[in-house]
């Protein structure tokens, strides 16, 4: 299963870091679905899944890491703060049954 609907519209965030990633495979460390070449976004962002198309736009599933620590294994989301990547406290996810 690569569940990949997960984002059926656009996201409500004042700079959106999910549409980049909209349409992709669920990607794990030991599942490789997303776009980057010779590795995986699993592996260079904590070893945590995601829906990755690249790597840079967020990694809710990186280490908590100070704002000024941010780098590729960091919680990030690029979107709340125009593209500017910062550390990010914590992460919600919602489902919803379709």
């Amino acid at each position: 299963m690569n569940f990949v609907s997960y984002l059926n519209g656009s996201s409500n965030m004042s700079s959106d870091s999910l549409t980049v990633h909209k349409g992709m495979q669920f990607s794990t460390m030991d599942r490789d679905n997303d776009n980057l070449d010779n590795s995986s976004c699993s592996s260079v962002s904590g070893n945590g899944g995601w829906w990755f198309n690249g790597c840079a736009q967020m990694n809710p599933n990186g280490k908590y890491r100070q704002s000024d620590e941010v780098d590729a294994t960091a919680m990030i989301w690029a979107g709340a703060t125009y593209g500017v990547l910062a550390a990010i406290k914590s992460v919600r996810l919602l489902l919803q049954v379709a």
